[in-house]
C-alpha cells in the first residue's frame, strides 16, 4: 500500500495530511473489483477535471485515489493483468506529474519509490508463478 503523510499543505504553510482513500473506502474496493474499477475511473476523471480547473490539491487527492484503486486492482484482484498494469501506471504518472508541478520533489520521490516497489513486487510474483527468472539482470 502506498501511503504519503504530508505535514504542511501542498501549496501553502498550513498543516495537512494527504490521504487518498479513507479506511472504509479502501475496504470496500478491496472487497469488489467492480467497485475498485469504478473508483479508479471516477477518480481519474476528477483528477483531470481539477487539473484543468487549476485546482492542484484537489487534483492530487483525486489522482491519488485513482492510484490507490489501481493498486488494489493490480495487487488484490489481478483479473486483467495488462489492463490493471496500464491503469496503475497511468494513475501513477498523473499523480507524479501533479506533485512535480507543485515543486514537491521529496513527495514525488517517495511516491515514485512506492510505485516502483509495487511494480517490482508484481514482477517478482509473476516470475515465481511462471518459473521465470527472479532477478533483473543489469544492463550491459
Amino acid at each position: 500500500m502506498i501511503i504519503i503523510i504530508l505535514n504542511g499543505s501542498l501549496t501553502g504553510d498550513d498543516t495537512m495530511h494527504l490521504r487518498f482513500l479513507c479506511h472504509s473506502h479502501r475496504s470496500l474496493i478491496e472487497q469488489s473489483s467492480s467497485r475498485a474499477l469504478g473508483v479508479w475511473d471516477l477518480s481519474q476523471q476528477k483528477a483531470l477535471l481539477f487539473q484543468q480547473r487549476g485546482e492542484p490539491e484537489k487534483a492530487i487527492v483525486a489522482a491519488g485515489g485513482a492510484l490507490e484503486a489501481a493498486e488494489v486492482l493490480l495487487t488484490l484482484h489481478g483479473q486483467a493483468a495488462a489492463a490493471d498494469l496500464s491503469r496503475f501506471t497511468d494513475a501513477a504518472c498523473l499523480t507524479l506529474r501533479l506533485l512535480r508541478g507543485l515543486r514537491k520533489p521529496e513527495l514525488t520521490r517517495r511516491l515514485l519509490g512506492g510505485c516502483i516497489a509495487t511494480l517490482q513486487t508484481q514482477m517478482n510474483q509473476r516470475r515465481t508463478a511462471t518459473g521465470g527468472p527472479r532477478m533483473l539482470s543489469p544492463a550491459a
